[in-house]
């Protein structure tokens, strides 16, 4: 967006250089490109033709000799056909640049050359390449061209997305003004003939809302088509646009000028043989055509939206205007059109079609919808004014979508501690004052009692009363809501969302509460505000008791309500409507009555707030955070002193479950295990395979395969899938795999997951190997995570031993096992602390004792007796288990290796043997048999 600084000038009164200005606008937030003059040329001034002769080699070329201003006149070779002497014409000299070239001495057909007389077209100044521009003939000899066109300077601005307002130069000039000086812009005036209608002459259907929320249209009559005064010339070229005649640049002028795009039909074109002309806002056809400004056939789509008359199109909505409309020189009556439209829908439109336009840089970014009622109004005061024209009375306005207003309730000392600066109240009101924002210090009490005496209205909105009417729960939302505080639509649901107060800590603001009368059939639902002017039904069954009336505590014992019915003699009976209105009453009218429910409060502290109004045009700030940005920029970022960040040392909550399953990953990773992951998603067969029931397996809603239509119960059947496909790469192969297991749960709800783990094992060994194995690596991880295995519930874990029938149906060719463990019980199991003991100082002596017991003499019984016999057995170890001859089938011997040491002292042989003796009874106890013929 170019800046030229007189016309940004006109609208303040900020006194910089251009240099002081670009950097105000970098430290406000806006990016500035370039800074720089209108024009792209140097060196150029006016000279004077003395006199023209023919090439002497060439048909086409003269040799001229033209005044600059300097002692001796210039020789340039010139090929124009529109020279004559004693013009006025533009001469670059020597070393000068134009068109991006930089001219030099040149030898022309045996002629030197010293400069160039240049056409418009060279001067970037129009079109016209046909011969060289002529001055006007007063112009003085030798002054500076750009001093003559009244070349200014002009800042670009690289405009951020979210920012449209400054699109337009006010925008750039309220940016400029912030926090430094005065913002004045021009009085909007509309002379209108009372005798016309506006309405009387067109209609407007918007057949797309969604896309076009807002389109405004006005009809400006008897316009006289010439070329516009020089001063708006200047202002187009500054900008970079070419002027063409009063009206199209009065068009432009005002984009520019607002940061809206207009567009001006030729009436004449579009009425209807002196009917009511008709507008229709609608989607193109399928197939359409429609040639635009640029004279292209246009081949448009269903996506597009298109301004139409009741026959044919007459403009791409947003981005260009149709030729059938086109404003000319024998235009005379003007319908000016002043939309929003949907940005998304102009910016794929538009990259669609290949058109890019300054309409389309703007529409894209999203316009405010109160923008078109001022930029529509300016284009026909300065049609009035600069082309004679007489505007209809009034304007046509379709308006589809809610024009919300934002306020906010902005906390100096959370503004302070969010930027790190010390800044007063006074001081952050100033700020947004200056940016165009309304700011004052909120004050509640004095906030209610500007709506003493208004009606009392049942059901009143923001929408449709605003603050002219209403009930008693619309009061208090409505107060509350200018500092963006969302207590609630209705009394039940402002009980719902304050927190509790007694009444002897009444503060002003807090809202008291009775039943009143109410339609008992509502007593369960409220309405929640969304901020933006909309409300959600929302049920609750926590007062169902009913909640009829509030009113808002203003201090020194007095409430403020607006209500239709009071209590009398034991009843709710309805006031007289002249006292149907907002009022003050005692607080005992609320605490006194017997239906008091009692009292909520909604913000700790008021009296630190202040109340802000986002202007219009300020799409963007929509939270407090938006407004600490607005006072940081104006306050100044290079006034924000450096500082660190607040640390504060706390350790991240420890995760249990991942720590368990991270180490129990390692453990297995470490003794030779290696890791697989497999899809959760399973076939019927494979979880039928097992036993299981299908109608516990979680089916998937849309599965990729047939084969993957369930969520797994068990993790067996992926790791013999795994097992099969790797079978023949060693002998003994180890995966393990930590994952969920599904199963149904209630209805409507998401599936039951437990977290496994399964290890599967092939040893060519034999099935007794692979069965050792997976037993070995079962004791391991209890032992390596303290887990008693006698205190384990049953089922647990298991080892499945794969039948020759699962087998074949998974193509295994060796035996295999599968260990397959619950984690989530196994990690409850497991203790939450480690517990450490000192190791003695003194030794230790091991003794091993064997005993012959019957087969199915369990091996943990052996060791909690003997660990039992003596506080000296510090550890007990079966190190062999023999079975065969000489014993019995039904015998085997047990080796157990004690360990025996004191915390106290160097234990002595009496001491020893005594201890071993215990343990031999305790053997013997379990039916043991001590071999070596002790019993």
């Amino acid at each position: 967006m170019k800046m030229p600084l007189k016309w940004l000038k006109e609208y303040t009164n900020v006194e910089m250089t251009a240099k002081q200005l670009a950097e105000h606008l970098t430290m406000v937030g806006q990016e500035v490109e370039s800074l720089g003059g209108t024009h792209d040329f140097d060196k150029v001034i006016i000279g004077e033709v003395l006199s023209i002769e023919k090439h002497p080699n060439a048909d086409k070329l003269h040799l001229t000799k033209v005044n600059v201003g300097i002692k001796d006149p210039l020789q340039i070779v010139c090929g124009a056909n529109n020279l004559s002497i004693g013009i006025r014409v533009p001469v670059v000299l020597v070393g000068g640049r134009v068109a991006g070239f930089k001219i030099d001495k040149a030898n022309l057909r045996g002629i030197e050359s010293f400069g160039m007389i240049c056409s418009e077209k060279e001067l970037g100044l129009g079109d016209n390449h046909d011969g060289i521009l002529i001055l006007d003939q007063d112009s003085k000899v030798g002054t500076d061209f750009k001093e003559y066109l009244g070349s200014e300077t002009v800042i670009d601005i690289k405009v951020q997305p979210n920012r449209p307002d400054c699109m337009g130069i006010w925008g750039l000039a309220r940016e400029v003004a912030a926090g430094k000086g005065k913002l004045t812009l021009p009085n909007i005036n509309v002379a209108e003939d009372k005798n016309e209608k506006t309405l009387e002459l067109v209609e407007i259907q918007v057949d797309e809302p969604d896309l076009c929320p807002r389109y405004m249209a006005r009809i400006v009559k008897g316009v006289k088509i010439g070329p516009s005064p020089k001063w708006l010339q200047d202002r187009l070229k500054s900008v970079g646009v070419r002027p063409i005649n009063n009206v199209v640049d009065i068009s432009n002028y005002v984009m520019f000028e607002t940061g809206q795009p207009l567009h001006f039909f030729d009436f004449d074109k579009i009425a209807n043989r002196g009917k009511k002309a008709k507008i229709i806002i609608r989607r193109a056809k399928k197939n359409e055509n429609l040639t635009t400004l640029d004279g292209v056939n246009q081949k448009l789509n269903p996506d597009m939206l298109l301004i139409s008359d009741e026959k044919n199109p007459v403009a791409v909505a947003g981005v260009m205007g149709g030729k059938n409309t086109e404003v000319n020189d024998a235009t005379k009556n003007i319908l000016i059109e002043a939309a929003v439209f949907d940005k998304t829908n102009i910016r794929k439109t538009s990259k669609s079609l290949n058109l890019r336009s300054e309409a389309v840089s703007r529409f894209e970014k999203g316009l405010p919808l109160t923008l078109p009622e001022i930029s529509i109004d300016r284009a026909a005061q300065l049609l009035s004014e600069l082309a004679g024209g007489k505007a209809t009375k009034g304007t046509i306005d379709v308006l589809s979508k809610w024009i919300w207003i934002q306020h906010l309730g902005l906390s100096v000392a959370k503004t302070n501690k969010f930027l790190g600066i010390d800044t007063k109240n006074q001081e952050c009101i100033d700020i947004l004052r200056s940016l165009e924002f309304e700011a004052d210090k909120f004050d509640i009490v004095n906030e209610a009692k500007k709506h003493l005496g208004k009606p009392y209205l049942y059901g009143a909105n923001y929408k449709q009363n605003r603050a002219e009417a209403f009930d008693c729960s619309y009061l208090t939302d409505y107060i509350y809501s200018l500092i963006n505080v969302q207590i609630g639509h209705t009394s039940l649901g402002q009980l719902h969302h304050g927190w509790e107060v007694k009444t002897s800590d009444l503060r002003a603001g807090d809202i008291l509460f009775y039943k009143g009368h109410i339609d008992k059939s509502v007593t369960n639902e409220y309405h929640k505000n969304d901020g933006k002017g909309n409300h959600t039904k929302v049920l609750t069954n926590k007062y169902p008791e009913g909640v009829g009336h509030n009113g808002l505590y203003i201090g020194d014992g007095k409430v403020i309500h607006a209500a239709a019915y009071e209590y009398k003699e034991g009843k709710w009976q309805e006031k007289a409507k002249s006292d149907q209105k907002v009022e003050i009453v005692p607080v005992e009218y609320f605490t006194k009555n017997p239906e008091f429910i009692g009292v909520r409060r909604y913000v700790e502290n008021l009296d630190n707030l202040i109340a802000v109004t986002v202007p219009w045009w300020r799409e963007d700030v929509k939270n407090n955070a938006d407004l600490y940005e607005e006072i940081a920029r104006v306050w100044g970022y290079n006034n924000i002193p450096s500082t660190l960040p607040e640390m504060r040392d706390i350790l991240p909550r420890e995760n249990l479950d991942y720590k368990f399953v991270n180490k129990l990953r390692q453990l297995l990773a470490s003794i030779g295990l290696t890791e697989i992951f497999t899809y959760p998603f399973v076939s019927k067969k494979d979880i039928e395979t097992f036993g299981e029931d299908i109608k516990q397996a979680p089916r998937v809603a849309n599965p990729l395969l047939q084969e993957q239509g369930y969520l797994r119960t068990d993790l067996i059947p992926s790791m013999l899938k795994a097992l099969a496909e790797n079978q023949f790469d060693h002998d003994i192969i180890q995966f393990f795999e930590i994952s969920q297991v599904f199963h149904k749960n209630r209805a409507g709800t998401l599936p039951k997951e437990t977290k496994n783990l399964c290890v599967g094992i092939k040893n060519d060994a034999g099935e007794k190997a692979s069965f050792d194995m997976a037993k070995g690596i079962f004791d391991r991880i209890v032992t390596e995570f303290k887990i008693d295995e006698g205190s384990l519930p049953k089922g647990i874990w298991r080892i499945e031993l794969i039948s020759p029938e699962i087998m074949n149906k998974y193509d295994l060719k060796k035996k295999a096992v599968a260990l397959v463990i619950d984690l989530d019980k196994l990690q409850k199991a497991a203790p939450k602390k480690s517990v450490f003991q000192p190791i003695s100082k003194y030794p230790y002596v091991e003794r091993d004792i064997s005993a012959v017991f019957n087969k199915n003499q369990l091996a943990k019984e052996i060791l909690d007796a003997i660990k039992k016999c003596s506080q000296l057995v510090i550890n007990a170890k079966i190190i062999d288990i023999y079975e065969g001859k000489p014993y019995d089938n039904n015998q085997k011997s047990v080796t157990v290796r004690l360990t025996l040491s004191s915390f106290d002292k160097t234990l002595t042989d009496q001491e020893i043997e005594q201890t071993i003796n215990l343990c031999i009874k305790r053997i013997v106890t379990l039916g043991g048999n001590i071999r070596g013929g002790k019993k």
